[in-house]
C-alpha cells in the first residue's frame, strides 16, 4: 500500500504485540495511539469512556487537520 509506505518513510514502523484475548476496542486504541495494550487503560469492549492516551487523531486535530472516520462501529468516535 502506498499510504503505508509513505507513513513508514516519514515515521516509525514497529511490530505490535497485542495481549490475549485480542479484543477490538483495546486493539483500536493500540493502533491509534502506539501505546502498548497494558498501558492504554482500555481493557474491554464494554468501557465507553474516551481512551486516556494521546492518539494520532488528536495530534492531527491539534495540528489543524480535519479528521474523519467511517465505520459501522461507534467505537472510534467514543475512543478519541
Amino acid at each position: 500500500l502506498r499510504a503505508v509506505a509513505r507513513v513508514r518513510a516519514r515515521g516509525r514502523c514497529a511490530v505490535t504485540r497485542v495481549g490475549l484475548p485480542s479484543v477490538s476496542r483495546p486493539v483500536y486504541t493500540v493502533i491509534s495511539s502506539g501505546v502498548e495494550q497494558e498501558r492504554t487503560g482500555v481493557r474491554n469492549n464494554d468501557d465507553t469512556r474516551p481512551a486516556p492516551v494521546d492518539s494520532l487523531w488528536e495530534r492531527a486535530r491539534a495540528a489543524g487537520l480535519r479528521v474523519e472516520y467511517r465505520s459501522e462501529l461507534g467505537w472510534w468516535g467514543e475512543l478519541f
